[in-house]
Order: structure tokens, then sequence, then C-alpha cells
């Protein structure tokens, strides 16, 4: 029986132009009636995913890529970086000359090399940043770089974001996998009643914990290959299409 659901964002619920079909808000408001927990898991910062998401009430949301976990909106888990790895890490990236944009976030703000939001930071990467930081980003088209920093931090998870030049950074073991473990653990469902939804790199570890992982028809092959099952696209509504024919709602 199914208990919970968790599903990623960008190229699963989120349809292209970044919004959320109302099919697929009544199909997740069916599942919530029928007393199935709805999480969200996603590289996204939690007030982004949110605005993402209006209009539905979530149970939980696994933020930045599991660096923050919350129940409704209260925080019940956060994964901080070394300062010393992290600043080391920054540092090369600030250096690196084809490095062409860093962002490195803690709960309530975020550093960047350029100005996104209100209450981001514009900082000077080729300065040591001495904070204490949740999760860093990097754009490159330099992927020998890039994929050098995976074996030169093991203290960290770095994982490229399929389609375009970007790199997200967390700290080890901060994984969407051990977010939605910490939910469950809070709402007292063992993996075997969890079902996840996944297209990228950062969810393969989550569609495993899960006892159902289903992958979308865009997602990339390495994350087809370890799930159970494949849905429709993120265009068609392949999630709500899903839940509606193998949950009886």
């Amino acid at each position: 029986m199914i208990k919970m659901i968790a599903t990623d964002l960008d190229g699963t619920l989120l349809r292209r132009d970044k919004t959320i079909s109302q099919y697929t808000k009544n199909a997740l408001h069916r599942c919530q009636k029928s007393g199935i927990k709805l999480v969200v898991a996603t590289a996204r910062p939690y007030h982004n995913a949110l605005e993402l998401t209006e209009g539905i009430a979530l149970d939980g949301m696994i933020a930045t890529n599991g660096a923050f976990v919350y129940v409704g909106n209260e925080l019940i888990c956060e994964h901080t970086m070394p300062v010393e790895i992290s600043r080391a890490l920054l540092l090369a990236l600030g250096k690196n000359p084809n490095v062409l944009s860093i962002s490195a976030r803690k709960r309530n703000c975020c550093y960047r090399t350029w100005q996104q939001y209100e209450s981001d930071i514009v900082y000077d990467f080729t300065q040591p940043l001495h904070d204490i930081v949740a999760h860093m980003a990097f754009r490159t088209e330099d992927s020998s770089f890039a994929e050098s920093l995976i074996g030169q931090y093991p203290q960290l998870e770095i994982y490229r974001v399929t389609g375009e030049h970007l790199y997200d950074v967390g700290p080890e073991r901060c994984t969407k996998a051990a977010g939605l473990a910490a939910l469950a653990k809070h709402f007292g469902i063992v993996p075997a009643e969890i079902m996840a939804f996944g297209d990228d790199y950062n969810d393969i570890d989550m569609l495993r914990f899960a006892g159902t992982g289903v992958a979308m028809s865009n997602a990339i092959n390495e994350t087809k290959a370890v799930v159970d099952f494949v849905c429709d696209t993120n265009e068609n509504d392949g999630v709500a299409r899903w839940l509606a024919e193998h949950i009886q709602l």
C-alpha cells in the first residue's frame, strides 16, 4: 500500500514552461484525500519550489537536493558543508576563467556572481568565503575540469544537470534519498510504502530508496535503468496519469 508519493519538479512534475497542470493538481489532491502523503524533492530552494507548487498543499519538501528537509514550513533537517572544504572549492571555481557563474547557498540567502533575487549577496569568489553554506552550483563548458572535482572532493556530492552546463554540489550523503528517509521516519512510513518519480541523476538514489520507483519517459537512460516502471513525459502529465492508472482513488 502506498502511503507517500515523492516527486521531483523539473522534468518531472513541472512542464517545460515550469507550470503544473490543473489535471495534475487534481490527481495529487485526490491522493492526499485518500491519506497519501505528498512530498516534493527538488534541487530548487524552498521558497522557489513553494511558488512553483502554488495550489498544492505539500506534506513535506526536500529542498536544495536534500540540504533542507521540511514538514509543512518546519525545518526538520539541515546539512551544511565543512567550511574548509567549501572555501577551497569556491576558490578553485572563482579562479578558473572557464567557470561562467557560481552560487553558494545558505538557508536564508545565496551568494552569487550575479543578482537574481533580492536576498542574494553578489560575491567575488576569487576571495575566500568564510560563511557556512549548504549547497553550491556552477556553470562551465569545461566538463573535464568539472568532472575532475568529483575525485578531488570526495566529501561532496556533485551532479551534472542533464542538458545544461550546470553542476550542483552538496555535502556528502546529502541527497534526496537521505531527505526522503528523514521524512519517512517522521511520518512512520517504510520505504516499501513510498512511490517516487524522477528524471535526472540527482533522482537516482531516491528512486532506488523508494519501494516503487517511476522514471519519466523523458528521463535520462541512467535513471530509467534503476526504476521499476516508466511513465509518460512531464509534458503529458506523466506523474498524474500514472497515479490515475495505478492507485485506486
